[in-house]
């Protein structure tokens, strides 16, 4: 998340993927925990903080342009695709064999079954709350 005069950037999961997004981050009793915001946010920290990145160069984009959000939502667009490349990545651990059985034809990444969290992956420009 990225704040900025009165406005903040949110990239991940929103309404009752958020649910679903919360089990696979934390675990439950019976999912493991499988972090992709918080491996997402250790990997882009360094990007955005950087004086020449996408964080900095929207910011100045924002402040030069008398309120035009552009900048902001292309930031919020390459949050969204960052946490959608962490889902992809295979986070550890590995699949129980009882679900790489179940999941055999669809896919045998961690956090994809059927793709619906991946493709819910999203971002929001809004007021700071």
């Amino acid at each position: 998340m990225a704040k900025l005069d009165g406005l903040e950037i949110v990239g991940g999961l929103f309404g009752e993927q958020a649910e679903i997004g919360l089990y696979n981050e934390k675990g439950t009793d019976r999912i493991p925990a499988r972090p992709f915001m918080k491996i997402t946010a250790r990997r882009v920290m360094p990007k955005l903080k950087r004086k020449s990145g996408p964080m900095v160069q929207a910011v100045k984009a924002y402040l030069n342009s008398n309120g035009d959000t552009t900048k902001l939502y292309s930031l919020g667009a390459w949050l969204a695709v960052e946490i959608q490349k962490t889902i992809e990545s295979n986070v550890q651990p590995p699949n129980a064999e009882s679900t790489l059985k179940r999941k055999r034809l669809r896919s045998t990444k961690t956090l994809v079954d059927y793709g619906n969290m991946l493709r819910a992956v999203t971002f929001r420009v809004r007021e700071k709350q």
